[in-house]
């Protein structure tokens, strides 16, 4: 049933986006990675949870408040059941970060996961909370670690670009895109940005 619903939610969604904007193609190769992720059973306990958030992305793009409200509200009903027994603190930390929501909490649990797994991705969504918060220079410390254990993850390069357009630094941010580039040459929002800062 939670599928159909997010199905559902992806079919609004997705009428509402300018496909002049994005690409029709782009549009549908993320809505279609989503929901194998989502069929695949690879999230046991964020599953729809984290689709849900990553559906955020859109939504901060177009500006689509009320849609983005009634996402965040089954985030937050979600989250109250999965918070009870978190497996893995930073998969529910980057939830947060993603919807936007909850900060102080999200980096709680993101500094819980690296200390107790201090991997790539543990730092990955620490950064990523802490440029939700605006800590440019922790967000910019902690996407180059991750960077250091992964340097092949394409999001890492999109979000230590955006910390670097933050900055105010856009040669800066446009290198790390095209770096990130490499590894996914079709990774929409890198696109987007290098274009917007033509």
């Amino acid at each position: 049933m939670r599928f159909l619903v997010f199905l559902l939610l992806c079919s609004n969604l997705f009428s509402i986006v300018d496909k002049g904007k994005f690409g029709t193609q782009d549009l549908s190769f993320q809505k279609e990675s989503r929901e194998e992720e989502l069929t695949e059973g690879d999230y046991e306990k964020a599953g729809d949870t984290y689709s849900y958030a990553y559906l955020l992305i859109f939504l901060r793009e177009e500006k689509n408040e009320e849609l983005r409200k009634e996402i965040i509200e089954r985030i937050k009903r979600n989250l109250k059941i999965e918070e009870k027994e978190p497996e893995d603190y930073a998969e529910i930390a980057e939830v947060y970060a993603e919807a936007g929501i909850e900060l102080e909490k999200a980096e709680e649990m993101a500094l819980k996961s690296v200390r107790k797994r201090p991997d790539f991705y543990s730092h990955y969504v620490l950064a990523r909370v802490y440029l939700e918060e605006g800590k440019l220079k922790d967000a910019e410390e902690f996407f180059k670690k991750s960077l250091a254990q992964n340097p092949s993850h394409p999001w890492t390069y999109f979000y230590l670009g955006e910390v670097y357009e933050r900055m105010g630094k856009i040669e800066k941010a446009k290198k790390i895109w095209k770096k990130g580039l490499k590894y996914n040459p079709k990774h929409w929002l890198m696109n987007l940005k290098i274009k917007e800062n033509r």
